[in-house]
């Protein structure tokens, strides 16, 4: 091999051998990222004359199927507030000046482990959701879709979900949560 590469050094670091090796590495390094990719996320195109790109989800462990603008949400910031913490923030506070700083953590995106505790049919097809933050007060609410989280209609007292969202409001214990992303732990 060496006495290969002595011979062609100069071939090997002209153009043409820079572009040839630089293109055998990225199809290597493009087949493995995407193998990885499918490996990690379950998740593939597939083409069809009658629907040009359908997702199709090999293995759905926890009910959950992420979209790529959800896989997007993952890489913004999140606070690293606690929902104990912002109660006792609240409820510390004067009497007159507790919604005020409630509405200092609107708005705020949160990760957050949720337990299941109730949930409310308001309208067709959504779902109003009861949870505690990690087993206990405060409640964190929020409403979803019950298409795309279909896990809500067999989930029982106590699942455990982490979820993702903005605080949109608190009041008497409770917080309502805009939410961007679920899933099940």
């Amino acid at each position: 091999m060496i006495e290969l590469l002595s011979k062609h050094y100069q071939w090997l670091f002209s153009g043409i051998g820079v572009i040839a090796f630089t293109t055998i590495f990225n199809l290597f390094t493009k087949k493995t990222t995407e193998s990885e990719k499918i490996k990690d996320s379950n998740i593939f195109n597939v083409s069809n004359s009658a629907n040009p790109s359908i997702q199709v989800a090999t293995n759905l462990t926890n009910n959950y199927y992420q979209t790529e603008k959800e896989r997007k949400i993952d890489n913004l910031n999140v606070s690293d507030f606690d929902a104990i913490q912002i109660r006792k923030e609240i409820e510390n506070g004067a009497l007159f000046q507790k919604s005020q700083i409630a509405e200092n953590y609107y708005g705020i995106r949160i990760k957050w482990e949720v337990s299941l505790q109730a949930v409310q049919q308001p309208v067709e097809n959504s779902l109003y959701v009861m949870t505690f933050y990690k087993k206990t007060y405060p409640w964190v609410n929020f409403t979803i879709d019950m298409e795309k989280y279909p896990v809500f209609k067999v989930s029982k007292k106590g699942k455990k979900f982490i979820i993702t969202g903005k605080i949109i409001k608190y009041e008497s214990n409770t917080f309502i949560i805009d939410l961007e992303e679920i899933l099940s732990i």
